[in-house]
């Protein structure tokens, strides 16, 4: 069919979700402060390019080959600014870019977009998270430290659970949970606990950037931090020199035996759940506290036992339960299958027996009358002799059993935070948003962008990850945005299947505005379709105006 008189020169774009990320982008001012960092002598603007790869890793990240394809669909001025065009965003100029970002440095560019984000969405930097992740790769990378690159891509303790992959290690520092702070890249065979005490060195000059003084702000790691020489260098609750809270390994020999204490004693205080969402299988938590010495310094030490057991715990419990029976079954066989000439031969074998753990015995001393061969006389057996056996009857000790549950459901928290500010329900809780920086390395691993071809420079992929963490920025500023209005407003905004929710995230809202669909003519531009009302209550949640659909920064 063809087209209509007077519309060839109609352009049509599935605009969608974009001009939001790009409006973001905006707000925390990234073409501004990469384009002054970089100074590239480029004809295309560096600001521009990394905002363009930007909105192409939150649309679904095409290979950085197939960039300048992807936005020869797009209406590329709308989205990254007057005057750009598709071809700003071929190999050669994303390349010098990504080779810029990198003799530039990484994580000092990210610091300047993070600290402009801090001061620009007034996010609170009170209570900081870390964690580290590995991220696997294929094929053969020919590098080394020691030949100048600047991590090593190698075999590693791998978390993706895939050893016979090379892989790098990537390290978030974020706040309010899960809104990144800084990033690095470590070699593929760097431990957790080398990458924590680097991070626990620089820490507090790094928060100083944000004014915040090594006072102010609560440190949150995993248990790979927690090492003696971490700890004196942390310092204790008299004399904190970075406050923190972690999980307490077990490879302290006092972590066992304070959830022996705890379980023992049963002197609980409750703490109820803690789960933002109604959920049936939400855990219910209680607590145990005392203080330990570790070296020369006293610190916090918090029991936290929850009654919810993963499928793991379950059947670890489960194993070590049967496997206590089957031992309680072999001990019996023996026991039972022994005679004994004197009945006191018969006790002592009894008191001596090695009980099980989780089962109880119930062993009885019984006569056997051995009677002798051939007929009997006048009708009476002749006893030949009497022979002395144990009868034995196994049921499970259920407080045992109770106890061995109540301690597979316990795990220790250490910390040198004052006790009155901070009870052990909120030192939990914010132990507990740990989870949101986990939830973030899933945004980071897309095998699709970092095994390609063109990224076989561990230069190249650092700078990359740069790329992909400022989008996990913008992505969770977006969300924060989202809850923040609702939570001020005290309000809902439709959600899924039409129903109301207070916890709307950004994904929620990327498929809300999957119809909008924008018309070009020359330069003016407009919906082809009025905004609905379910995108207007994203818009205004998110401080926008529907301009953004059609207005050329």
């Amino acid at each position: 069919m063809d087209i209509p008189e007077g519309y060839e020169d109609i352009e049509s774009y599935d605009v969608q979700h974009l001009p939001i990320v790009a409006a973001f982008c905006d707000k925390i001012e990234i073409c501004a402060i990469v384009d002054k960092a970089l100074d590239c002598n480029m004809e295309a603007s560096c600001g521009k390019i990394v905002k363009g790869l930007i909105l192409n890793t939150l649309s679904g990240r095409d290979p950085l080959y197939r960039v300048e394809e992807y936005f020869s669909h797009q209406d590329v001025e709308l989205l990254v600014g007057k005057g750009t065009e598709s071809s700003a965003f071929s190999d050669d100029n994303i390349g010098r870019v990504l080779d810029r970002i990198f003799s530039y440095g990484t994580s000092k560019l990210f610091s300047e977009i993070s600290l402009e984000a801090v001061k620009k969405f007034n996010i609170g930097t009170t209570q900081i998270h870390h964690d580290t992740t590995s991220v696997s790769v294929w094929g053969a990378y020919e590098n080394s430290k020691y030949d100048g690159s600047p991590f090593e891509i190698t075999l590693g303790h791998s978390k993706d659970k895939r050893p016979d992959l090379a892989q790098f290690v990537v390290s978030l520092l974020t706040a309010e949970k899960d809104l990144p702070l800084e990033t690095r890249i470590y070699s593929g065979n760097e431990d957790d606990k080398t990458i924590s005490a680097g991070i626990l060195k620089r820490i507090s000059a790094y928060m100083a950037d944000y004014g915040i003084d090594s006072q102010g702000f609560i440190y949150t790691g995993d248990c790979s931090m927690v090492t003696e020489e971490n700890l004196v260098y942390m310092g204790g609750i008299e004399n904190p020199k970075v406050k923190f809270i972690s999980r307490m390994p077990a490879t302290f020999s006092v972590v066992n035996t304070l959830i022996a204490e705890a379980v023992t004693k049963g002197n609980w205080v409750g703490i109820g759940k803690l789960s933002e969402e109604e959920k049936i299988q939400s855990a219910f938590y209680r607590s145990y506290e005392r203080e330990i010495s570790v070296g020369q310094n006293r610190f916090r030490a918090i029991v936290i036992h929850s009654d919810y057991y993963d499928k793991r715990k379950k059947k670890s419990i489960d194993k070590k339960i049967l496997k206590d029976l089957e031992s309680a079954k072999a001990t019996v066989k023996k026991l039972t299958a022994t005679s004994y000439h004197y009945k006191k031969d018969a006790e002592i074998a009894a008191q001596k027996v090695h009980l099980p753990k989780y089962h109880k015995l119930n062993i009885t001393v019984e006569e056997k009358t051995i009677y002798k061969k051939g007929r009997p006389k006048n009708g009476i057996k002749e006893i030949a002799d009497t022979l002395y056996i144990l009868s034995c009857s196994i049921y499970p000790d259920e407080k045992m059993i109770k106890n061995l549950k109540d301690q597979a459901g316990c795990f220790v928290l250490i910390t040198n935070v004052n006790k009155d500010k901070y009870p052990a329900s909120k030192i939990l809780a914010m132990y507990k948003e740990q989870h949101g920086i986990e939830k973030n390395f899933g945004f980071l691993k897309d095998p699709l962008i970092v095994n390609d071809l063109f990224l076989k420079k561990p230069e190249r992929i650092e700078a990359l990850g740069f790329i992909l963490v400022i989008s996990l920025l913008v992505w969770r500023l977006i969300e924060r945005c989202l809850r923040s209005h609702i939570k001020e407003k005290n309000i809902k905004i439709t959600g899924w299947d039409k129903k109301p929710t207070d916890r709307p995230t950004t994904f929620m809202m990327t498929t809300k505005f999957c119809s909008v669909h924008t018309l070009k003519k020359g330069n003016i531009r407009w919906l082809s379709r009025k905004i609905s009302g379910v995108q207007r209550q994203y818009l205004d949640a998110l401080g926008l105006s529907e301009k953004i659909f059609y207005k050329v920064l």
